[in-house]
């Protein structure tokens, strides 16, 4: 098995972005972890690799006490591609929500921050120890960059240092003196991962497609606090998409209200993010 399985299991298909590679579309979220075996086995990312994450669900549950037990062993062992998707398949859950602390627990990935997160729960705990005794930072924000560059925000509030440094270091966002914020020149490549459920809206029984005055607003709309005078944040991702060495971008149809707004989702988010730059091809089995 390789990733040419994913094209009839998963609908994967190859993004053509100014010939930068990897980066791949596809639909359920916990597929994305044969994806980033690949680039891992590639030596294309670091083993672990920070994920930095845009998902309207935090995709923290924790897996049942059996599967806890299956991956630990994996991870002991050594696994393969096939093993690995065969896990995504048969034992993952479904609705795509365990996937992270399944990574966790293999050893591939290492710490996390999510954004736009609607749907999370009050009580979690902001690390996560896995069964080799290594903890894991987790950093679930309810809201875009853009929303966080503002007055008080957790990427501007110098006043919070001391609570935001992880979070800071993670991205290697740094205070420069005089300056206001702006990335460090050497930074670790991450893991840039998009559900397109993070720009739906959910209301009742319906889900909408961010209007384009949502976009301009958490993207265009620069910062006029003095910290982070003058970013936005489509600016903040274009920094983080540069310093990505894998994108996966996870189509959820049924998050997103059906196909045809999946479609209307991924068009938007390529204009206001990517300039519509992104082109969608065929995988071609590399």
């Amino acid at each position: 098995m390789d990733l040419n399985t994913l094209i009839e299991l998963d609908e994967l298909k190859s993004i053509n972005y100014g010939g930068i590679t990897p980066m791949y579309l596809h639909n359920d979220h916990r597929y994305c972890l044969p994806l980033l075996y690949e680039a891992q086995s590639q030596n294309n990312v670091p083993k672990p690799i920070n994920l930095i994450l845009f998902d309207a669900h935090h995709d923290l549950a924790y897996p049942n006490s059996e599967l806890l037990t299956k991956l630990h062993q994996m991870r002991l062992d050594g696994f393969s591609f096939e093993e690995l998707l065969l896990v995504c398949k048969d034992q993952l859950r479904q609705d795509d929500s365990d996937w992270i602390y399944a990574g966790m627990e293999l050893g591939m990935i290492d710490n996390l921050v999510s954004f736009g997160v609607q749907f999370d729960e009050p009580d979690r705990k902001p690390k996560y120890e896995d069964q080799t005794g290594y903890e894991h930072t987790l950093h679930v924000l309810c809201c875009t960059p853009g929303q966080l560059l503002g007055y008080q925000g957790s990427l501007s509030d110098v006043a919070r240092q001391n609570e935001l440094r992880s979070l800071w270091n993670l991205f290697q966002w740094e205070l420069v003196p005089q300056e206001g914020f702006q990335f460090s020149n050497e930074r670790a490549k991450i893991w840039l991962n998009i559900d397109l459920d993070c720009f739906v809206i959910n209301w009742q029984d319906y889900l909408f497609p961010w209007p384009d005055e949502v976009f301009v607003d958490r993207f265009e709309i620069p910062s006029d606090y003095w910290s982070t005078n003058g970013w936005t944040g489509k600016q903040f991702f274009q920094k983080l998409f540069e310093t990505s060495g894998l994108l996966t971008i996870a189509r959820e149809p049924s998050y997103c209200g059906g196909e045809e707004k999946t479609n209307e989702v991924f068009n938007k988010v390529n204009h206001y993010l990517f300039d519509n730059s992104l082109q969608i091809v065929a995988f071609d089995g590399r």
